[in-house]
């Protein structure tokens, strides 16, 4: 009896160890799945956290995803890093997401600018000590602390900033008569207030585009250094020589409140002799036979002259009469073409005949009859063409009022101001010749738009020639 109890016994014990090495042998190979290996970790990255401002002196998010592995048996330990590099925070956290792993988040500060490579962060698991690589990250100046500037660019791709203290050497070189055309941008603005401009003689200068700066309180209380749109100009040089890019003078408001008034330094700029080309001349011998007839003809060189009062006077007859023809709309509109080329105005406004809306009228007295008509014989089908036809007319009629009876004029060039008051501050200058849209009268200012810029001016700075 006793023999068989002991026997019983030794087979109990035999069967628990062999259940504690199986239970054992069963964590440790779950382990070795679960553990991530060496060529795992090296294709792993720590990247900084996307739409975040990498900016010095802000605190800058790292994270990595480890898979694979339970946050509990990861120790995370700080790395070496130089002077201009400081550790913040960390967090660890379980990521059951995408695949279960362990998310780590890594705070840091960066004193200078500059593009950096965080040394590796050592970590331990399974008590064994692996390192992890950072992403490379560049690192910019806050926007917050910077003053604004004016940044000028060009379409050769060369770009000139105004808190450059000089240019010594040529920052452009172009040949006389070439249109050389740059675009004028704000770094670091909330807002323009201001914005003038002093062109040099013997040179065109015209403003081809101008952008509103938008969404003035989302930049208040966002800090960006992104390039702001704020005109695009054209300039041609009509001498060889030395001469300096227009000085531009902008009022704006900075980041902190402040308002700063900035100008370009002195920016030299190369004027090459032009190279001979043969000159338009007007095949239909009419008006413009002697201004074709002058020395820049005789030279065989594309020479630009300079507009008068008396030039736009004959541009605004010269629009009307291109506005109002019908058979000989084509040769009016050479003939504008041809005498705006003169001047190196833009040539591409074309004015709406008003011959069309009268035409579209006389279509819809025609469909008006066909529809009587056919009513009356009742043919149907032509009944429902027909008053397709007169919908359309009536369509496209309504279309032409609006256009002719929009007013246009030729500006003889004066300040644009904000209100119609000469002591408000002048938001632009309009050049003369320019042609503009008058939207509004009021006494004697009136309300114009060009292109993305409206505002008051003088009514005697402008020559009417369309609908008033």
């Amino acid at each position: 009896m006793g023999k068989q109890q002991f026997k019983s016994s030794a087979r109990l014990r035999k069967r628990l160890l062999i259940i504690f090495i199986s239970f054992f042998v069963f964590q440790n190979l779950i382990c070795q799945v679960n553990q991530i290996s060496n060529r795992q970790l090296q294709e792993l990255r720590i990247e900084p956290v996307e739409n975040q401002s990498m900016f010095i002196n802000t605190d800058i998010k790292f994270q990595i995803i480890i898979p694979n592995v339970e946050s509990g048996i990861i120790q995370v330990n700080s790395p070496t890093l130089p002077n201009e590099i400081s550790f913040k925070t960390l967090r660890k956290t379980p990521y059951y997401q995408e695949q279960n792993g362990t998310l780590i988040e890594l705070w840091f500060t960066f004193s200078e600018k500059g593009t950096y490579t965080i040394p590796d962060l050592p970590i331990v698991i399974f008590g064994r000590e692996r390192r992890i690589k950072f992403t490379s990250v560049t690192i910019s100046v806050n926007p917050k602390d910077c003053n604004p500037r004016i940044v000028l660019s060009f379409d050769s791709k060369k770009t000139i900033y105004s808190d450059t203290v000089n240019y010594e050497e040529n920052v452009y070189s172009v040949k006389a008569g070439e249109k050389v055309r740059f675009n004028l941008n704000l770094q670091y603005a909330v807002q323009l207030v201001q914005l003038s401009c002093d062109i040099q003689k013997d040179s065109i200068f015209s403003q081809i585009e101008t952008y509103e700066m938008i969404e003035v309180k989302q930049r208040e209380k966002t800090y960006s250094d992104d390039i702001i749109p704020v005109a695009s100009y054209e300039w041609i040089f009509l001498q060889e020589g030395k001469t300096y890019l227009p000085n531009l003078k902008l009022s704006v408001t900075g980041y902190n409140g402040r308002k700063f008034e900035l100008s370009m330094p002195p920016c030299f700029v190369n004027v090459l002799p032009s190279q001979k080309k043969s000159v338009v001349t007007n095949t239909n011998g009419a008006i413009f036979d002697d201004a074709f007839n002058k020395s820049y003809s005789t030279n065989q060189q594309i020479e630009y002259l300079e507009i008068t009062e008396e030039d736009v006077q004959k541009l605004a007859e010269l629009r009307k009469k291109e506005r109002n023809s019908f058979i000989d709309y084509s040769h009016n509109l050479k003939q504008r073409v041809n005498f705006e080329e003169l001047f190196g105005l833009p040539t591409n406004e074309k004015e709406y005949p008003v011959v069309i809306f009268y035409v579209s009228l006389i279509f819809i007295v025609l469909f008006v009859v066909f529809v009587i008509l056919f009513i009356k014989k009742k043919k149907y089908i032509r009944f429902c063409l027909s008053l397709l036809l007169l919908l359309c007319s009536l369509s496209f009629s309504i279309y032409s009022f609006l256009q002719i009876t929009k007013v246009y004029a030729i500006c003889n060039g004066g300040e644009l101001y904000s209100i119609p008051e000469e002591s408000a501050e002048s938001k632009t200058y309009v050049f003369r010749g320019k042609r503009i849209r008058v939207l509004e009268k009021n006494n004697s200012w009136c309300y114009i738009e060009f292109g993305n810029i409206g505002g008051w001016i003088k009514g005697e700075k402008l020559i009417f020639y369309g609908y008033e």
